[in-house]
């Protein structure tokens, strides 16, 4: 994405916090559709029990109202964690990291900053990424490792 045009630590502390804030309601949003898609299973294996196993009429009716309803449901959920985790990653990006690779994005051209790591220690004994300046506005190690974190919660698991 090149939407990084530089911004200042106190800023880029701010849209972290944000894509951290945002990142929990994305968790609860999807503990909500969860129990969604418990209440869609239950509408078809009532709907089936009336009309395989010609279980009671009120199985059918409340059956079907309540799969369409739940699945209604799903889908609303299903398009607003998409878009929020794409909000997400816009606000990371807005603050210099790249949320595909966890790295901070280079201000002259707008690209992810390389893997590798020079040879030298910075202070304290950290080494520093190769090519990336530690002047101006770059992303701290701890948004850095915020980022990460948040990558980690919004892609670390496999689709369901």
């Amino acid at each position: 994405m090149d939407c990084f045009k530089g911004c200042s630590p106190e800023r880029r502390a701010t849209l972290i916090s944000e894509a951290r804030a945002q990142t929990d309601a994305i968790q609860r949003l999807e503990v909500w559709a969860r129990a969604d898609y418990g209440l869609l299973a239950l509408g078809v294996i009532l709907g089936l029990w009336r009309f395989t196993y010609s279980g009671p009429a009120w199985a059918g009716g409340v059956g079907i109202a309540l799969a369409v309803a739940a699945g209604a449901l799903a889908a609303v959920f299903y398009v607003g964690i998409r878009n929020a985790k794409r909000n997400v990653e816009h606000i990371l990006c807005a603050a210099g990291i790249d949320l595909k690779t966890g790295r901070p994005i280079d201000e002259a051209t707008g690209k992810p900053v390389a893997a590798t790591t020079d040879t030298g220690e910075g202070a304290g004994g950290a080494s520093t990424l190769k090519g990336h300046s530690t002047k101006g506005h770059a992303p701290s190690m701890a948004d850095l490792a915020q980022a990460k974190e948040i990558f980690k919660i919004l892609y670390g698991r496999k689709r369901q």
